[in-house]
């Protein structure tokens, strides 16, 4: 998609030549919960979110709860994350 590709020349420009920029979809991730602790990730792709030092929601549109619970899960972690949408409430009825 051309609006990804520009979106990830936009940060590299501003952010510098060694950042690595990983692109992915909300409906494409997988959650899982154990008592042993959670995770999120994509089976396809083999990353974690909690692979990654910060995290960009760049268009939610109808995975909102999706995104709520990474917000959430990304929390947990103490992995900085941005977008003005999201407040990972857990009594939301949109958080997972």
């Amino acid at each position: 998609n051309k609006n990804w590709t520009f979106f990830k020349n936009s940060v590299s420009n501003a952010i510098g030549p060694d950042v690595d920029i990983t692109m992915g979809a909300l409906s494409s991730l997988t959650f899982e919960l154990s008592k042993d602790g959670s995770k999120v990730y994509d089976r396809k792709r083999g990353f974690s979110l909690d692979d990654f030092d910060l995290v960009v929601f760049r268009y939610i549109r109808r995975s909102w709860a999706y995104a709520a619970s990474c917000a959430s899960f990304l929390q947990s972690k103490n992995i900085p994350y941005i977008d003005s949408q999201i407040k990972p409430y857990p009594w939301s009825k949109y958080s997972a």
